[in-house]
């Protein structure tokens, strides 16, 4: 794990390391899976993100977790990263999370059939940390995070509105190969500590789970000497 501090330009930083990690990937194997959030760290990311003379025709785009709303939505995490990379990535490499017909547990299967045609797992996993420690929609003592599913899950009591969700499941999280994780803001210093120590387990903070990726980035720009660990 490598953790970076930086204060005033942290979301540069971190497109920088997600770049670099797209190119290293690119370097091995013709097609990617990015993985990315919704959340307010992920547009300004992306920002920085599309400015990079990327091989955007190789990459493609999964959700990490969708609010179930439609993807026109102003809530969907979908539309907020359709809206960053929009400019620079080819509309099918996008690929949204949707509910059809009002069957979720179909439409969960699609989404894993359709990423099962890029190997089945994120090259790259993009997460922030929550104030709780969650990442996704994968929440600390509750039961999203003891699905046992190799892929999606729906959560149905998202302690965190709205309260119905689809998420990756944690055996997702810990198939990704490499990891870029954002935590910012200092409302979430104590997160960042159980993200941090030696004692929390990844049921009492989901984020920990990142801790089993063989590459993690960790980009904050809470000051570490401030943290209690």
């Amino acid at each position: 794990m490598k953790i970076l501090y930086e204060k005033e330009n942290l979301y540069e930083y971190a497109a920088e390391a997600i770049g670099q990690l797209i190119s290293n990937f690119l370097s091995m194997k013709e097609e990617i899976v990015l993985g990315l959030p919704g959340g307010r760290s992920i547009l300004p990311i992306l920002h920085h993100l599309s400015k990079y003379p990327l091989e955007w025709n190789n990459v493609h785009v999964f959700v990490v977790d969708e609010r179930l709303v439609p993807i026109d939505n102003p809530k969907s995490n979908f539309g907020l990263i359709k809206s960053g990379l929009s400019e620079v990535i080819p509309k099918e490499n996008l690929h949204p999370f949707v509910v059809e017909d009002k069957n979720e547990q179909i439409s969960l299967k699609k989404y894993e059939d359709e990423i099962k045609k890029f190997d089945g797992f994120y090259d790259i996993l993009v997460v922030s940390i929550g104030e709780d420690g969650h990442i996704g929609s994968l929440y600390p003592n509750h039961p999203s995070i003891k699905e046992k599913s190799d892929f999606y899950i729906i959560v149905e009591d998202s302690p965190k509105p709205p309260s119905r969700r689809m998420s990756m499941s944690s055996k997702m999280v810990i198939r990704s190969k490499a990891c870029v994780v954002v935590i910012s803001g200092d409302q979430k210093k104590d997160a960042l500590a159980k993200f941090l120590d030696g004692d929390s387990n990844y049921a009492s903070c989901p984020a920990k789970l990142t801790l089993k990726i063989p590459e993690l980035f960790v980009f904050t720009d809470i000051d570490l000497k401030s943290v209690n660990i």
